[in-house]
């Protein structure tokens, strides 16, 4: 027995066909490993590859938004910037005719409807209300918006290039925003945050305003992290969450700023773009357009004279057509003519003081006084468009520009505004004679 057992002892099995089948199920679960993960990798590429390209078609079809806005801006050859012209009106004509988004192929009949849509508002007609097109949404559409950087107080002219001193723009812009931060309390923050922008913009090293309120280098060191006044004009209104007392020091950091937009928190303040506000523009224009202004920029422009501002509003209210209609734009510098309180003189010494030192004799080279029309305008000069490229329902691409149209357009007055005054004054010059050149582009952003 012990013999037997000897035998079998160092003997190789003879049935290994278990480690076949192991061996099989190895290489199968390799394999199958191996073509997933190629799979995968394909679908990425594949995946990228779409998104490059669907980023690509976004970003050609919002700069034709651009060009569309561009053209629209080269056609209107008229002599005034109202509520009845293409441009102001493009954004609401899209959203009633195509839904709030046009497909590339509507863009190319975009000018035929438009000029139907504008004959019906000339004709005071109804306005057309084509229902939005049913079924599902294009491919591929955009949404385009044209706003007048004109309607906006031009915040670098607070000061007198060569001599920095104040312009009586500075206490029109610290009149508007003690209307805007009216529910703040104590010192005179208006007044500080306008000698901030100062601050911010002279190459001198002292504060205009002095003592521990000013917004020079002194103050901006002791912040984190720290950062040096630029010793310019501010290219962007977005300069202005860098600028002290349009901050706060405490929570909500930006409730100023929210108030110079309709309907925005503090907390909105981060994720908006500053250009969008209602009140201030960094563009050149020297005359704010009477069309489109905002009421609160007016009154302010009026050092807030009631009895002026109510004469204002009984002449707008005069030119509507009738009570449920908007009013006609003013087209003629006559037409401004009737609203007689404007061109009464307004002491520069009347408006807030910004600059704690004696005023000059010659403020802004523009005398001791101004009356409010010197200041308006029935023309613009500087547009803001927003083009937003949308790809399969989804937000791809929105591109923004501001064009400068010269004031001179084709044919017309010679004169807006200020015609009469030789027709010299920025954004009031009148058209006639000026460049046939189309808008040029003086700002361009990604978003």
């Amino acid at each position: 027995m012990f013999g037997q057992l000897g035998q079998h002892v160092g003997a190789p099995l003879g049935n290994n066909r278990g480690a076949v089948l192991v061996i099989t199920l190895f290489v199968v679960a390799l394999v199958t490993i191996l073509i997933l993960e190629y799979h995968y990798d394909a679908a990425v590429e594949i995946e990228l590859a779409d998104n490059h390209a669907n980023d690509a078609k976004a970003y050609a079809l919002a700069m034709s938004g651009l060009s569309v806005a561009q053209a629209i801006l080269a056609k209107d050859t008229n002599d005034y910037d109202g509520n009845d012209e293409l441009w102001y009106r493009l954004d609401d004509f899209i959203r009633k005719s195509f839904g709030g988004c046009i497909s590339p192929n509507d863009l190319l009949t975009l000018g035929d409807k438009y000029e139907a849509y504008l004959e019906s508002l000339t004709s005071r007609e109804d306005t057309p209300e084509e229902a939005p097109p049913s079924g599902p949404a294009p491919p591929a559409c955009l949404t385009l918006k044209i706003v007048d950087e004109n309607r906006k107080l031009p915040i670098n002219l607070i000061l007198e290039d060569q001599t920095e001193v104040e312009t009586h723009w500075a206490g029109i812009a610290a009149l508007l925003l003690r209307a805007l931060w009216s529910e703040e309390e104590g010192r005179d923050l208006p007044e500080d945050a306008i000698g901030a922008v100062m601050d911010w913009i002279d190459r001198s090293e002292g504060s205009v305003r002095g003592g521990d309120v000013g917004g020079e280098d002194d103050y901006y060191q002791t912040l984190d992290p720290p950062y040096k006044t630029p010793g310019r004009k501010l290219e962007v209104p977005g300069e202005l969450r860098m600028i002290r007392w349009f901050t706060s020091e405490e929570e909500p950091k930006y409730q100023r700023l929210a108030k110079l937009f309709d309907g925005l928190e503090s907390n909105d303040i981060p994720y908006t773009d500053l250009g969008t506000n209602l009140y201030f523009s960094t563009f050149g224009h020297d005359q704010v357009n009477i069309n489109t202004v905002h009421p609160g920029l007016l009154l302010a422009m009026t050092n807030n004279s009631d009895t002026c501002f109510s004469q204002i509003l009984e002449e707008i209210d005069r030119r509507k057509p009738s009570e449920d209609e908007e009013p006609e734009p003013f087209k003629t510098p006559n037409d401004v003519d009737a609203i007689t309180c404007l061109t009464d003189a307004i002491p520069v010494t009347d408006l807030p003081e910004i600059q704690l030192l004696q005023r000059d004799a010659n403020p802004g080279g523009g005398g001791p006084d101004y009356t409010p029309d010197e200041l308006l305008a029935i023309t613009s000069t500087y547009f803001r468009v927003e083009s937003q490229a949308i790809i399969d329902g989804v937000i791809n691409k929105k591109v923004i520009a501001v064009f400068h149209r010269e004031p001179g357009g084709g044919a017309g007055s010679q004169g807006g505004r200020s015609g009469r005054q030789g027709g010299s004054q920025g954004g009031g010059a009148g058209r006639q004679g000026g460049s046939n050149d189309p808008p040029k582009m003086v700002y361009f952003k990604i978003e």
